[in-house]
């Protein structure tokens, strides 16, 4: 093993903050991809890195309680920070965001502007689906996520709950910029909904 190439990875890694997400492919300016791999496997076996999925490792911060581990969608934006996409939560993570399941989702997904895929991070997963650009035409989170989850439940499953949680995502009226704009982009039942719930108070 080259030890001028380990020396220049392990500095970089050790310059990173604790915690930090990394990726093989953040060391692919030293133009030896192989070489790269064996020395982040190296890394990993001394302990100064995690690896969480193939090609993916953490500057993991040890506590008494074991390695912190980000969550499902820390990894999510750094992957796709790294992969220069759009990604936006969908399915049951969307209605875990607005309080509509109490359970952390062990399967992370959502939607984005690059390749549709699959990563496994341990026992856990993402899954990203291609999605049209007018799914990323929206200017308020907010929104968005009140559309996205909506499109989960369905119209024939709108309840009172789901209402209410609604509700409660939308009740600072100074949060909702652009809302008006940004909901024309919504199936008409989605629409009028939300124009109900942002205009009733």
């Amino acid at each position: 093993m080259n030890d001028s190439l380990f020396s220049t990875v392990r500095k970089r890694i050790l310059n990173t903050e604790m915690g930090e997400i990394l990726f093989s492919s953040d060391f692919s300016d030293l133009n030896d991809n192989k070489s790269v791999n064996k020395i982040l496997s190296r890394l990993v076996n001394e302990g100064r890195i995690e690896r969480i999925s193939q090609g993916i490792y953490l500057r993991a911060e040890k506590t008494n309680f074991g390695i912190l581990i980000p969550s499902l969608n820390e990894i999510a934006n750094a992957i796709a920070k790294r992969d220069k996409v759009k990604i936006f939560p969908s399915g049951n993570t969307a209605l875990n965001m607005i309080g509509l399941s109490t359970q952390v989702p062990m399967v992370a997904e959502y939607i984005t502007s690059g390749s549709a895929r699959t990563i496994n991070i341990r026992n856990r997963k993402i899954v990203f689906s291609r999605a049209t650009p007018k799914n990323f035409e929206y200017k308020n989170d907010l929104i968005h996520l009140a559309v996205v989850s909506l499109k989960k439940i369905g119209q024939e499953n709108v309840s009172n709950e789901v209402i209410g949680a609604l509700e409660n995502l939308l009740s600072n009226r100074n949060n909702l910029y652009f809302w008006k704009e940004d909901i024309q982009l919504a199936p008409v039942w989605i629409r009028k909904m939300l124009t109900e719930i942002i205009e009733k108070d």
